[in-house]
């Protein structure tokens, strides 16, 4: 590439690996605008390659652009930006697992609605469905039926 500093160089070599792990182009180009934003912070900053200071200023903006309030959805992206990035640092891969924890699909007291979702969950891996998705999908179907914590 043309006299790329090492950030820029890390986040082309990121796409390329979820490119490799079959994401869409449109998911791929979601974090294309995203670690457009994280490259111009850096050249705001004077910061050649991905640095601590770099993520911790990206992480500071978490406003909404149209009304200014925090916002918890921009937030858990520019986490998951940084996640990415750190991950393809540490592995040359990049690590796109979600951590564990208190998931709503755990908190689904309605035993009938639960062996539904498992059954819907099931054909779409049977129908080789990408697990970000299937994951997608699984969110909606709970938010849709108003049932998740019945």
């Amino acid at each position: 590439m043309h006299n790329e500093t090492k950030i820029q160089e890390i986040l082309r070599k990121t796409l390329k690996s979820l490119r490799e792990k079959e994401y869409s182009e449109e998911t791929i180009r979601r974090y294309r605008r995203k670690f457009n934003v994280l490259n111009k912070l850096a050249q705001s900053l004077d910061i050649q390659e991905p640095t601590d200071k770099l993520f911790s200023e990206y992480l500071k903006d978490c406003n909404n652009v149209y009304t200014g309030e925090f916002s918890v959805l921009k937030q858990r992206q520019r986490i998951r930006v940084v996640n990415l990035i750190k991950s393809f640092i540490e592995n040359g891969d990049v690590d796109t697992s979600r951590k564990p924890g208190n998931a709503v699909a755990n908190r689904i007291k309605s035993e009938r609605f639960r062996t539904e979702l498992d059954k819907y969950i099931r054909l779409l891996v049977d129908d080789e469905i990408q697990p970000n998705t299937i994951c997608t999908y699984k969110c909606r179907k709970m938010c849709c039926s108003g049932l998740y914590l019945l």
